[in-house]
């Protein structure tokens, strides 16, 4: 490649040479110069640049062919690259999915675990209320029954307290009586012995 640039960087100057040696002669001789220029430069161009430029058509066309391989080959990768990224992202979206899945179960075992305990505690909150409230109504009842049993004890030792105090009350009348009689018989006999004297 350089050195097809060197070439037409040579063809470019011996041109304009031709030129300036063409522009310094008579018109006549000037326009036989610049035809054996012209034809000098055409078959100069014709063997030096027309197989380089078929060189360079060659390499431009096997350069094509490279670059339509390596275009082929890019694109084959990148979309090898994109298929298994997107085969990473949906291995990864799955086992992210799986992990959540596997969470959310465990979390409603768990929650399941936890209504189940919460429902036998409530249910054995329920039976240990019932089973006070049992003991407490058995414990009015026994309260109640004793209660009864003291009042009816005292109701007899009431009533009982009562007659011995009306028999004690009428003994005592009966004292008074008697000693009521006891005076009226010790003045009677007194005034008999008044009477009698």
């Amino acid at each position: 490649m350089a050195r097809i640039e060197g070439e037409l960087r040579h063809a470019v100057r011996a041109r304009a040479f031709a030129k300036g040696e063409i522009a310094r002669l008579p018109l006549k001789r000037a326009t036989d110069s610049a035809a054996r220029a012209t034809g000098a430069i055409e078959r100069f161009i014709e063997r030096t640049l027309a197989p380089r430029l078929e060189e360079l058509s060659g390499e431009v066309r096997g350069l094509r062919g490279e670059l339509g391989q390596i275009d082929k080959r890019l694109t084959e990768s990148i979309s090898s690259l994109r298929n298994e990224t997107v085969a990473r992202i949906e291995a990864l979206e799955a086992r992210i999915n799986g992990r959540v899945d596997e969470t959310v179960a465990r979390i409603d075992t768990l929650e399941a675990r936890l209504n189940g305990r919460i429902d036998s505690m409530s249910e054995r909150a329920s039976a240990f209320e019932r089973h006070v409230e049992e003991r407490f109504a058995a414990l009015d009842l026994r309260l109640d029954e004793r209660l009864a049993a003291i009042d009816r004890r005292l109701d007899d030792k009431l009533s009982g307290l009562d007659e011995k105090i009306a028999s004690t009350n009428k003994r005592f009348d009966q004292a008074l009586d008697i000693r009521e009689r006891l005076a009226a018989l010790e003045a009677k006999v007194e005034a008999q012995k008044r009477n009698g004297a």
